[in-house]
């Protein structure tokens, strides 16, 4: 991949995290601690001047109660792009497994939509 491509992925990635820090009433501070991490070096993620390794991808968007996917969409997607995102998040809060119990409470739709909007 072009280091183009890195720098312009690694700048949606971080104004993902911290729209997504926000929407969830996180501080930065708050954020790195749960993610066992130095603020600075999140503060670097955020500004899109690092680009972290999947595995701490995988664990920011647990953290931030999304999906990796979620992290690398842009606010100007088209419509559709938005509307298969709630399509997803109403999918995946579904009830499974054998007890029945939905993946995710449902008074967390509202903010886990909103990340889609």
């Amino acid at each position: 991949m072009a280091e183009r491509e890195v720098q312009r992925l690694a700048k949606i990635l971080g104004n993902s995290i911290v729209e997504r820090r926000k929407i969830l009433g996180m501080t930065q501070i708050e954020l790195a601690n749960r993610l066992d991490m130095a603020p600075d070096a999140l503060s670097r993620i955020e500004n899109g001047y690092v680009a972290p390794r999947f595995n701490r991808i995988e664990e920011m968007a647990k953290v931030l109660e999304c999906s990796v996917a979620e992290l690398f969409r842009e606010k100007n997607d088209s419509l559709k792009t938005r509307s298969d995102c709630i399509a997803d998040i109403i999918t995946s809060g579904r009830k499974t497994g054998r007890s029945n119990q939905p993946r995710f409470p449902f008074r967390q739709y509202p903010k886990k939509i909103t990340s889609c909007l």
